[in-house]
């Protein structure tokens, strides 16, 4: 079988299906290819959010009832086998792009599951689930919400072209950009290969500049925030309600809706853009210290993701939040050609904290007592350190 055999025998479950009920990861990408779904499929009645969180999917599994006739996760290389029991051997299809986590449950035929994973047929193919969501649905009305959601998820797909072909006033909605920037960003993806490693610099220049410059930030804070608070019965009735929406609708809702969740989203970002002046004031140097508090929540992330494309001569960025009456300080920390991992887990050995990631991003937690000689480390440790 081939991926593009995979996408046609899932796509022909779901418009054969009477009454599926959907799984997505709590991200942009997972809540787009909802979107999507929901969009092509009117039998799609239902659509849940699901974390990694044990507990959360015991919940979400008890949605499932005798009419549900296909099970669909999407983004999810994580389930619970609690929730195969509750399914009892129905029909699933089980889209994802990394690496399943309990990979044993995908291996057992009693499960009937089939499996759209990129990953199955060529291991550095890691094209995001909205992308699948676009190739099962067909639909040409989707690619807002796919470029949205493979942007939002660090992809940079030849979709976007396609998208700007189809509908240039729905391309120019979502994406500010000047004619001369979207002509080389356009040459730039038609002569990349997908994933290729030598232009990971490139291409990480142009999501973060499509993200932080043409707009597209708002849209993946919006979705960051819905499932930040983890109301997940009224997650699924927002999607359902922007499924209905056009694009402008629903930017026409971020700006200046006056309820719930837009509400919420529009005094969170106002307090955003109060600390983002910090970005600006921070020294362009090896090692960037931001640090922000007596904000309801951490904006902790989204500085040192945007600091990350603002500055350009850093090797690490530390950006820490707390308050007062906390303990402790939490932490999100980026480096550049920089094994930024490598740093934290040397630098809190032996302190009260805990935290880990990647090469280029982590996070940790660390005790407001230990703070002082973790920030001294991290000092020493960018200064005697390089990659």
């Amino acid at each position: 079988m081939t991926l593009q055999n995979a996408i046609d025998t899932a796509r022909d479950l779901i418009a054969n299906s009477k009454n599926p009920i959907m799984f997505f990861d709590t991200d942009t990408d997972g809540a787009t290819s909802f979107i999507q779904l929901k969009r092509k499929y009117s039998q799609l009645k239902e659509g849940y959010p699901i974390s990694k969180e044990e507990d959360q999917q015991k919940d979400a599994m008890t949605k499932i009832y005798d009419e549900h006739d296909l099970i669909i996760f999407f983004d999810t290389p994580y389930v619970i086998e609690e929730f195969f029991q509750e399914i009892n051997g129905r029909q699933v299809v089980w889209a994802d792009h990394h690496i399943p986590i309990n990979k044993h449950i995908l291996e057992n035929s009693d499960n009937k599951i089939h499996s759209v994973n990129p990953m199955d047929y060529d291991e550095n193919d890691e094209r995001c689930s909205s992308f699948l969501a676009y190739q099962i649905t067909q639909l040409p009305e989707n690619l807002v919400w796919v470029a949205m959601g493979s942007v939002a998820d660090f992809y940079l797909l030849d979709v976007l072209i396609d998208f700007y072909n189809h509908d240039q006033s729905t391309f120019n909605t979502l994406i500010k950009i000047t004619d001369q920037k979207r002509e080389e960003l356009f040459e730039f993806i038609k002569t990349y290969k997908f994933n290729d490693e030598s232009q990971r610099e490139t291409r990480t220049y142009w999501i973060q500049y499509l993200t932080y410059e043409c707009g597209l930030i708002q849209y993946k804070t919006f979705f960051d925030i819905l499932f930040k608070f983890k109301k997940y019965e009224k997650c699924q009735k927002v999607l359902k309600d922007i499924a209905k929406m056009t694009l402008l609708d629903f930017k026409v809702e971020l700006l200046n809706g006056k309820i719930g969740i837009y509400e919420k989203y529009q005094e969170i970002m106002s307090e955003y853009k109060s600390v983002k002046s910090k970005i600006e004031s921070a020294k362009d140097e090896e090692l960037i210290f931001i640090d922000h508090e007596d904000k309801k929540i951490s904006f902790n992330r989204q500085l040192s993701e945007e600091a990350a494309f603002r500055k350009k001569n850093y090797k690490a960025i530390v950006c820490t939040y707390t308050k007062p009456i906390m303990s402790i300080y939490s932490c999100s920390l980026r480096g550049k050609n920089f094994d930024i991992n490598k740093m934290l887990n040397e630098c809190i050995d032996g302190l009260e904290g805990k935290g880990g990631g990647h090469k280029l991003a982590s996070g940790c937690i660390i005790s407001k007592a230990d703070f002082p000689i973790f920030k001294k480390r991290i000092q020493e440790y960018v200064q005697t350190h390089s990659e």
